[in-house]
């Protein structure tokens, strides 16, 4: 099963990490992340990069210019999505 979870993430650095590191160590695997910063301004990429997440493969990390809300983040997110012909999308903010 090809599964894409989309995440959008703002100036919550920390919360972010830990929704990453739960994806990435559940017992049941996605095959890729789609990752869209909404234009945060708190370090939140330098801290992807210290961190080696934005070294990961299955790791793709979507910078957005503006902020454009949590739909237009998913938006984003769910086209990007769409390039690995999903089977499931799954869907979140960086705090679930």
């Amino acid at each position: 099963m090809n599964i894409v979870a989309v995440i959008v993430t703002y100036n919550r650095k920390y919360l972010l990490k830990e929704c990453l590191n739960a994806i990435l160590n559940q017992k049941f695997k996605v095959s890729k992340i789609i990752l869209v910063d909404n234009a945060s301004n708190d370090g939140t990429h330098e801290e992807l990069i210290n961190e080696g997440f934005l070294s990961l493969n299955i790791i793709d990390y979507i910078f957005l210019k503006k902020n454009i809300g949590g739909a237009g983040g998913f938006n984003v997110g769910i086209n990007a999505a769409l390039n690995y012909n999903p089977s499931w999308v799954w869907i979140m903010d960086d705090d679930t």
